[in-house]
């Protein structure tokens, strides 16, 4: 009965402050909300159940656009090529290959043809 009645409690503490955290959000200015959307989406990126995101044909920023870490690089296209740092290190990815530890810093410029798979690299299985 102890658990029913703090598990109530709980649900009812957790109901009551999400009004609050919205008000809040509406509270922050355009570059705090920009910041946040960041932190968010490095955690997430982070986070051990994130699998990939699919990253279109483009030019980006690493540390802007694209988290600065590690990587394995996959596509579905037949062929699909990465550039970093105007020609430093050039990648061609084929539809059932990838490419292993693939490391971005801060400050890199990517360019990529095809839609490359971006997937957290977790070592090599050893």
């Amino acid at each position: 009965m102890k658990r029913f009645i703090a598990v109530i409690a709980c649900l009812v503490l957790l109901l009551s402050c999400a009004p609050v955290f919205a008000m809040e959000l509406e509270t922050l200015s355009f570059d705090e909300l920009i910041e946040l959307h960041k932190a968010t989406f490095n955690a997430i990126v982070s986070h051990p159940d994130f699998k990939s995101v699919a990253v279109p044909p483009g030019t980006y920023e690493v540390g802007k656009h694209i988290p600065a870490g590690e990587y394995t690089l996959s596509t579905n296209d037949i062929m699909a090529m990465i550039v970093k740092n105007g020609f430093d290190d050039m990648q061609v990815i084929q539809k059932d290959g990838a490419v292993g530890r693939y490391i971005l810093k801060n400050g890199d410029t990517i360019e990529t043809s095809g839609t490359i798979y971006f997937s957290p690299f977790v070592g090599l299985g050893f």
